[in-house]
């Protein structure tokens, strides 16, 4: 098994109620595979109560449409070796492709925030 790497991408502010964050991003050159996912934000209450996803890799839907993200994040009381989302998908043409929706929420009012996706990498063996 390859070294694994923890990455970080942001998509664009969540500037308005009911608003879409894409985000395209490239993968590293040298990613074997893809073992694990998770979400957070600046303002985690906004991402838990008002959010869905969608998570395309290398054009393959890895999370459906209308995601709840309170499903892809993690608490203080989970250890950290346990916080992502394992999964083991190879990269392929090397693009997350990421659609954030904002929804409306009864329990949580709007103030702008980011979204970022930690994807857990496995790389190839010879690019340690």
């Amino acid at each position: 098994m390859g070294k694994i790497i923890r990455k970080r991408y942001d998509l664009p502010l969540v500037q308005n109620a009911e608003d879409n964050a894409k985000g395209d991003f490239e993968l590293d050159k040298h990613t074997a595979r893809v073992r694990g996912l998770l979400l957070t934000s600046d303002r985690d209450e906004m991402l838990y109560h008002r959010g869905t996803v969608q998570i395309l890799l290398n054009g393959e839907e890895v999370i459906p449409d209308e995601y709840h993200t309170k499903l892809l994040m993690s608490g203080l009381g989970v250890a950290p070796k346990n916080r992502y989302l394992p999964m083991d998908h190879a990269p392929g043409n090397g693009i997350l492709k990421a659609i954030y929706t904002d929804s409306n929420s009864a329990v949580q009012g709007f103030d702008p925030y980011t979204v970022s996706i930690y994807l857990e990498i496995e790389l190839e063996e010879d690019a340690q």
